[in-house]
């Protein structure tokens, strides 16, 4: 008889689908993206077909939503601004000159191509422009 799985959560990219069951895996959560292949080759057909579905054995359904939500609220914490940083700040995917880190945040603009940006690391508190 075939194993029943039920769905976990739902993506509309296999890349977001495929970091999720990377997590389960590592916690022995065994997982089934349904739709994974459809939505891979016509990654248009995503909406129509209601997604990537992140499926896991009902037993595993409830450790399965605590490791989403855990990865979730990560994911949230890491998008937020420190609280001593102007709201007109980004997180941007750049490492400080000086120490390393990947906590850098620059100025939001519109005329991002006339002007130089200022960068704030906020583990060392480095600032430079770029």
């Amino acid at each position: 008889m075939a194993e029943e799985f039920v769905t976990l959560t739902t993506y509309t990219y296999t890349t977001e689908a495929y970091i999720l069951v990377a997590k389960l895996e590592a916690e022995g959560i065994r997982s089934f993206l349904k739709n994974e292949h459809l939505v891979s080759t016509q990654h248009m057909l995503s909406n129509a077909v209601g997604g990537i579905d992140v499926q896991v054995n009902p037993n595993d359904l409830q450790r399965g939503k605590e490791i989403f939500e855990k990865m979730e609220q990560e994911k949230k914490d890491s998008e937020k601004l420190p609280e001593d940083l102007p709201a007109d700040f980004e997180k941007i995917p750049v490492y400080c000159p000086e120490c390393e880190s990947s906590n850098v945040y620059r100025k939001k603009s519109i005329l991002f191509s006339l002007f130089d940006k200022p960068h704030i690391c906020t583990d060392c508190g480095n600032k430079w422009k770029q």
